[in-house]
């Protein structure tokens, strides 16, 4: 039996949450560094989810929140086994 690793993925990623139960939902840039309007939730899992920290780190600032960073790590393993097949000879009498 082998075990052969096929994935080992991590992604990093980010939430802005405001306030207890608020979350940003959506942020709104005028220009690379103004941000013009931010839509919000207070469900999670409508939250926005920014890849860049830079980026969660300025609407965190617009909104004074806080940044939370989700680790998703994905493991994907491959488990081989060889099984032996033997033919077994019937006697039926003969």
């Amino acid at each position: 039996m082998t075990n052969q690793l096929i994935k080992n993925e991590t992604k990093v990623f980010y939430t802005v949450k405001i306030k207890d139960g608020l979350y940003v939902k959506r942020s709104e840039f005028f220009g690379p560094d103004t941000i013009k309007d931010l839509k919000v939730t207070t469900d999670r899992e409508e939250s926005y989810v920014y890849d860049n920290q830079k980026t969660a780190m300025k609407v965190a600032l617009y909104a004074e929140g806080k940044i939370i960073k989700h680790t998703r790590t994905q493991v994907i393993t491959e488990i081989t086994e060889e099984i032996q097949v033997i033919k077994e000879e019937t006697n039926n009498g003969k």
